[in-house]
C-alpha cells in the first residue's frame, strides 16, 4: 500500500489530518531537490534515505499544516508509533516551513 490514507478538517488556522501521510520533508524540501523538481528517481539517493522521492509514509500520524501567511507556511507531524504496550517506541515527529513570496 504505497499511498496516503487520511481524514481531517480545515479552517482559517490551517488543516489537521490523521492517518498514513507524507512527512514534512516531502511538503517543504523535496520540491527543491533534483529528484523532486525534475529528475525523478534517477536522482534519488540510494534507498531514498532522505525521503525526497516519496519512498516512505508515516503511519498513525497527526499532521498540522498552516494557512499561507504572507508567503510563509509551516507544519508538523507526530506519529504515535505502533508498538503495543510501548507508546513511545517507534514514534516519529517532524517540523518544516517554507517561504515563497518574492525574494527574501
Amino acid at each position: 500500500f504505497g499511498r496516503q490514507a487520511f481524514v481531517g478538517f480545515a479552517g482559517h488556522f490551517g488543516s489537521v489530518t490523521l492517518g498514513r501521510q507524507q512527512d514534512p520533508i516531502n511538503d517543504y524540501v523535496a520540491q527543491y531537490t533534483s529528484n523532486g523538481a525534475w529528475g525523478g528517481w534517477y536522482f534519488s539517493h540510494p534507498e531514498d534515505v532522505d525521503n525526497t522521492d516519496l519512498g516512505f509514509f508515516i503511519n498513525n500520524a497527526v499532521k498540522f499544516t498552516s494557512q499561507n501567511n504572507g508567503g510563509f507556511t509551516f507544519g508538523g507531524i507526530y506519529s504515535f508509533g505502533g508498538v503495543a504496550g510501548k507508546m513511545s517506541r517507534n514514534q516519529i515527529w517532524g517540523v518544516g516551513g517554507n517561504y515563497s513570496h518574492g525574494a527574501i
